[in-house]
């Protein structure tokens, strides 16, 4: 994935890799996704046309509960769908990553479970580059598979990353385009995703050789300047940026894991992730955030 800014605002994580298997799988009709059980799926509402564009449908999002989390998505609705960039991104190689939205299943009496939940991921400490590192799911675009597409970018990742299918994912808008320290215009979608499958992530199928584990935080934590640990302002192409981090604790949900584990886990959430999720948070619970421009505060 892509960073902002100076050396110590190291680069979000980008899984690369694409297996022939999963561009076929993304490119075909929407249909049960092979990484899903059929007691896991969710209502289509952004789907894969036979065109291969990507067709924004009527809301799942419209099916929630409480006034809290509607008016969250009414106000993230509000982003839009156009292209947000300079015109110096016209020259730079795209990639997109996906903010998945959800609200669990209220079944186990948590406190956090009628809230508005992100889903992000792990990489394997083992990995080469940035191991252990939290992220959004995303990468670089493809364009014999993505067709110029910024949106098909962030659900095939999505999907070879989780096993989230893109015929399960709604895009509730798009932020504004950010120019990575490594020449890629990144551009941030957010996606609600049915609660249906998502009572726990480890429900997810976790491509382990990009994923060590998937695990949600509450969307509230990143709007509560309480649960900063650092923060350093950055200044990159003439715009300045408050660069964030956050400790989060929680469960070893199991994701990749052999054999799960209940144990408390702490989560570091820093670096792009934590400034695109921020201003998701921001936006969604009136505090402004707008596209993800740059942040005076």
């Amino acid at each position: 994935m892509v960073g902002i800014g100076n050396a110590l605002i190291r680069p979000l994580l980008f899984a690369f890799a694409a297996t022939n298997g999963g561009r076929e799988d993304y490119a075909n009709a929407p249909g049960e996704s092979p990484l899903l059980s059929s007691s896991s799926l969710l209502t289509a509402s952004s789907v894969i046309d036979e065109g291969g564009s990507v067709v924004i449908m009527a809301t799942t999002a419209a099916a929630t509960t409480t006034d809290e989390v509607s008016d969250a998505i009414r106000r993230l609705r509000s982003m839009g769908m156009e292209r947000k960039e300079s015109h110096r991104h016209s020259s730079l190689r795209r990639a997109s990553v996906l903010v998945p939205l959800f609200v669990r299943d209220n079944d186990k009496g948590d406190e956090h479970d009628d809230n508005i939940h992100v889903l992000l991921t792990q990489r394997p400490s083992s990995m080469k580059s940035h191991g252990g590192e939290v992220c959004l799911p995303g990468g670089k675009m493809d364009e014999f598979v993505d067709m110029g597409d910024d949106i098909r970018t962030a659900l095939r990742e999505t999907h070879e990353e989780v096993g989230l299918h893109p015929s399960h994912v709604e895009i509730l808008g798009r932020m504004k385009s950010l120019e990575s320290k490594h020449s890629l215009c990144v551009t941030p979608f957010v996606g609600w995703i049915r609660p249906s499958m998502m009572a726990e992530p480890s429900r997810l199928s976790i491509n382990t050789s990009e994923v060590e584990c998937a695990f949600a935080v509450p969307l509230k934590y990143f709007a509560d300047p309480a649960n900063v640990v650092h923060e350093e302002r950055v200044k990159w192409r003439g715009d300045e940026f408050a660069m964030r981090t956050y400790h989060y604790y929680d469960l070893n949900e199991g994701g990749g894991d052999e054999g799960g584990g209940n144990e408390r886990r702490k989560f570091v959430i820093w670096g792009l992730t934590a400034y695109i999720v921020r201003h998701v948070a921001k936006l969604a619970y009136g505090g402004g955030g707008g596209g993800g421009g740059g942040d005076g505060g």
